[in-house]
């Protein structure tokens, strides 16, 4: 859904087919804010239901969003070209609006991030009413910038190793096979902070909003310790 005219198109092919064939089908899709609230606004202006509600008629039901951070100085740095506060407001409150939640990732980690910059995005999802459950850590992938960031700093072989410094291909299968789960360990961290400091402000975000599961046990009814990490079946012993 990052191209309104293809979602458009895709929601009218939908909509033919339900009236000719009776087919139905329940969806979701990811999209970028800007691209969302774009549309919003010329909707508005055009007198017509925006892409969201249109797709909602043909069985949308889930709007993922990459918002990543809510820091102007954070986005800037990694590029989300297009993507600004307004924006993300006005996409978050009218899928929030229209399919009942929005379905938003955010990460820490990335270059210039710092407690102010953390804090900036706790404020803006308390604003629009955002619990995450997570806050993922920045972590590079070959073919993206940051994964060339991380060889230009040496951090492939540090999440490997522990130390910096450059990482032929065995290093690079290494890096692979440790990644684990995302949010479940710092790999890539891009900031000047230690990954101790950026576990912890992800434990405070989760913890700020409110979002973090209180679970209880089910046969004792007794409050469960909260653990800082969450070991996923990429990591077990099998």
């Amino acid at each position: 859904m990052t191209d309104y005219r293809w979602a458009l198109e895709f929601v009218e092919a939908l909509r033919e087919r339900k009236r000719t064939t009776g087919f139905e089908v329940l969806w979701g899709g990811t999209c970028r804010t800007n691209i969302v609230a774009d549309d919003v606004i010329r909707a508005k202006r055009e007198g017509r239901p925006h892409m969201l509600e249109q797709a909602w008629e043909v069985g949308m039901r889930q709007a993922g969003y990459g918002v990543e951070s809510a820091s102007p100085t954070i986005l800037k740095n990694i590029d989300k070209s297009g993507q600004t506060l307004e924006k993300m407001e006005i996409a978050i409150l009218e899928t929030q609006r229209v399919l009942g939640y929005a379905d938003c990732s955010f990460m820490i980690g990335s270059p210039g991030e710092t407690k102010s910059t953390v804090q900036e995005t706790v404020d803006f999802c308390r604003k629009v009413g955002l619990k995450p459950e997570v806050f993922f850590f920045t972590t590079a992938y070959p073919g993206t910038s940051f994964w060339d960031l991380a060889m230009e700093r040496g951090l492939i072989r540090k999440a490997v190793t522990g130390r910096p410094g450059p990482a032929d291909e065995d290093m690079v299968e290494q890096y692979f096979l440790r990644l684990g789960e995302q949010g479940e360990e710092v790999r890539t961290n891009f900031s000047d902070l230690p990954d101790e400091a950026i576990i912890d402000l992800s434990w405070w975000a989760v913890t700020e909003l409110g979002g973090q599961n209180t679970v209880r046990h089910p046969h004792t009814g007794e409050q469960q310790k909260r653990e800082r990490a969450v070991r996923g079946a990429t990591r077990a012993d099998v």
